[in-house]
């Protein structure tokens, strides 16, 4: 990988790898840098995605989308630094809505369009010693996300982050 050296521009013609994240944070990290492991100097661009999910339980007013959406930005502008501190060339995108699956598709129909060699990526953590709670907790959205941009003509991957059952597992 490389580092320190000056961020560019996104070339719209070179292959993009779309990263879908909820936040920063380890699964987001993980996913972009699996990305450079498995394909090194293979992806030009990386852009990357979150929707701002509108929950009645969680937001009572203006004020408060608003300060969800902020920091939805935020935490993609943290991603785009740390790819962009790398020498990668690298921005966001951000949509809001009700179902986060449908404005995750309708964000990745209009990013292809614009980057035809895009490749989108998502997450999905795999536990080594799995519990019950851990199916429900961390539930198929990489994987439903997936099929339903595959039946739209993308290409994506969901990638598995190991999680160790303890440091000893290393």
């Amino acid at each position: 990988m490389p580092t320190n050296a000056a961020p560019s521009r996104l070339d719209k013609k070179a292959p993009t790898a779309v990263v879908m994240v909820s936040s920063y944070g380890g699964l987001g990290m993980h996913t972009f840098l699996s990305i450079q492991r498995l394909f090194p100097n293979h992806f030009k661009n990386f852009i990357f995605v979150s929707v701002t999910v509108i929950d009645s339980g969680n937001l009572k007013g203006a004020a408060d989308l608003d300060s969800a959406i902020e920091e939805t930005a935020s935490s993609l502008r943290r991603y785009v630094d740390f790819a962009r501190n790398l020498g990668l060339a690298a921005d966001y995108r951000t949509g809001v809505g009700l179902e986060v699956l449908d404005d995750a598709e309708k964000l990745s129909l209009s990013i292809a369009k614009e980057y035809p060699l895009s490749v989108f990526f998502a997450g999905k953590l795999v536990f080594e010693k799995e519990r019950w709670y851990q199916r429900i907790l961390h539930n198929e959205t990489g994987m439903q996300f997936q099929r339903r941009i595959q039946f739209a003509g993308l290409n994506s991957m969901v990638l598995p982050i190991r999680v160790f059952a303890d440091a000893k597992s290393r």
